[in-house]
């Protein structure tokens, strides 16, 4: 058994499915949702606002660092492990995903 859990700790699953997540705010962004659903996964809950604050509902360094790459993996940007302490909410760390996407395809269309 321990070389079974070693073996899927070196080859991880490729394919990650999140389950469904509640978020109590009446309204919320797509990017909202999909961070929403990476706290679900990273912090085992079911339901969750777009302003709580990562660290209050659990979070700690190791599942802030699994979540930062979970981000990059899901939201196709660079969220940094500081990232997530500074900023601790879905709301924020939204907010500078946008700005990351925004600045992406800013270089992209000037080359």
């Amino acid at each position: 058994e321990c070389q079974e859990h070693a073996l899927r700790a070196i080859k991880p699953d490729i394919t990650i499915k999140f389950g469904e997540i509640k978020i109590t705010d009446k309204e919320y962004t797509e990017t909202e949702y999909k961070i929403a659903r990476l706290f679900g996964e990273v912090l085992g809950i079911d339901k969750v606002s777009v302003h709580d604050d990562f660290f209050r509902l659990g979070g700690n360094s190791i599942l802030a660092i699994k979540l930062s790459h979970l981000m990059g993996k899901e939201l196709d940007c660079v969220i940094k492990v500081a990232d997530v302490f500074r900023l601790k909410s879905i709301k924020e760390l939204s907010k500078i995903i946008n700005i990351l996407h925004v600045n992406k395809l800013n270089v992209e269309l000037e080359f």
